[in-house]
């Protein structure tokens, strides 16, 4: 997908690991560990109006990233019965 131009995020990738887990006895291939990480625009003037070079742009830009870890998967299950009288 093409960013559009002025558009505050400027990059954007996601990564999503995969492992097999046990779950209710079963094998499952189920997301183990996600990342995220995105970065801003950096602003092309300084304070006093000139144009930034590119390192100084870098300095200034803000990244983020975040981290997810999936562990302790469950089963859910019940039981019931019906009786008609």
């Amino acid at each position: 997908m093409d960013i559009p131009d002025g558009f505050p995020v400027q990059y954007s990738r996601n990564t999503v690991d995969y492992g097999f887990v046990d779950v209710g006895g079963h094998q499952n291939l189920l997301p183990a560990r996600c990342e995220s990480d995105s970065a801003d625009l950096p602003s092309v003037r300084g304070r006093t109006g000139g144009i930034l070079p590119p390192a100084a742009r870098l300095a200034d830009q803000k990244r983020y990233r975040n981290v997810t870890e999936f562990r302790d998967y469950r089963k859910y299950a019940a039981e019931s019965t019906l009786t008609f009288k």
